[in-house]
């Protein structure tokens, strides 16, 4: 983070070095060397300025996103869990509801192998029975 907050002077002193070393392997003068490192500090400063703010704002916008993005999974939570809760109360108003209320179905004969005795093989089991 420090070096990215002085990232526009190590980009300007490092083009005005390299600009240096060019210019006096070149065999320029004095005075024309210092002009082009001035003038190379000064460009690539701004420059590591430019790319700083950049790197800042591409930061500060993930930060931004991943806040939102946590925030909208905290919401999608709550919503989930008031959606289970409102079932649960549903489900226990049908309960009370289906509690109070019996189901009297006449001649259903599909309750799971239950069979009516006829009238007559009940006496005659019973008059055994004595």
């Amino acid at each position: 983070m420090e070096r990215l907050r002085r990232l526009p002077f190590i980009s300007g002193c490092m083009a005005a070095v390299l600009a240096g070393i060019i210019s006096f392997a070149a065999g320029a003068d004095s005075q024309k060397i210092y002009i082009r490192m001035a003038v190379m500090m000064l460009v690539f400063f701004i420059l590591g300025t430019f790319v700083r703010n950049t790197i800042f704002d591409v930061k500060r916008q993930a930060a931004i996103r991943k806040r939102e993005k946590e925030l909208e999974e905290e919401q999608r939570l709550k919503r989930l869990k008031e959606e289970k809760i409102a079932e649960a109360m549903a489900a226990k108003k049908n309960a009370a509801k289906s509690a109070h209320t019996i189901d009297m179905a006449a001649g259903d004969t599909e309750m799971d192998g239950f069979e009516p005795l006829s009238i007559a093989q009940a006496v005659r089991t019973k008059a055994k029975e004595q």
